[in-house]
């Protein structure tokens, strides 16, 4: 009996031993993942802290230097050179993103290219002063799509499908319930098909400026 007694104190000693080690084990564990954790963060830290100032001088997009290379302007072929607009950044130096330099490298245009008719021009003096409505009304091209506020960091970002319909600007103009001479406010509702109940803006235009713009 006396050399079970010891048998199985022996036994509950060997596990409590066992169960120390394993917390320690742990403990030791979470501190090596928390110490990674600290040091990724550290490094993403080090990377942003310059900003998205760095200009890429094919697409024109502004990134942090992570995401570029220092441009070198004879490290591509001649014949994509029509794709290469330069634009000093803010240090004066020319940049390239990743993405643009593994096209050209390729010698093909990247399809996100300036050139590649993705320009941007500055808005008209006469246009400056529009309303959200009226900019709509005398546009060639209406695009419908949707966008949502993300759960996390409450930053947009666009769901679904785009829709671009085009519009002749002279079937707009006829269609204004007013002499242009009139100038005064109509009350118009902008839907994507006239049979629709719902409406996408609902705003005061004024016929004068829709007519000339």
């Amino acid at each position: 009996m006396h050399n079970q007694i010891n048998v199985n104190a022996r036994t509950l000693s060997f596990g409590s031993q066992e169960h120390k080690q394993s917390k320690q084990r742990k403990r030791v564990s979470y501190r090596k993942r928390a110490n990674k954790i600290d040091s990724k963060v550290n490094l993403f830290k080090e990377s942003v802290q310059n900003g998205p100032f760095f200009i890429c001088v094919v697409c024109h997009r502004s990134l942090y230097l992570r995401s570029v290379l220092l441009f070198t302007e004879s490290r591509y072929d001649p014949t994509v050179s029509e794709s290469i607009t330069p634009i000093p950044s803010f240090d004066g130096n020319h940049y390239i993103c990743k993405t643009c330099d593994k096209t050209l490298r390729k010698k093909k245009m990247p399809c996100q290219s300036v050139s590649n008719k993705l320009e941007t021009f500055d808005l008209p003096d006469n246009l400056s002063s529009v309303y959200k409505l009226e900019r709509v009304l005398v546009s060639k091209r209406l695009l419908f799509k949707k966008i949502t506020i993300m759960s996390r960091g409450q930053t947009p970002k666009m769901k679904g499908n785009i829709c671009n319909v085009p519009v002749e600007v002279n079937d707009t103009v006829t269609t204004l319930p007013r002499a242009p001479n009139n100038n005064g406010l109509v009350m118009v509702k902008l839907k994507r098909k006239l049979e629709y109940r719902g409406h996408v803006y609902f705003e005061n235009v004024r016929p004068l400026f829709s007519c000339f713009s």
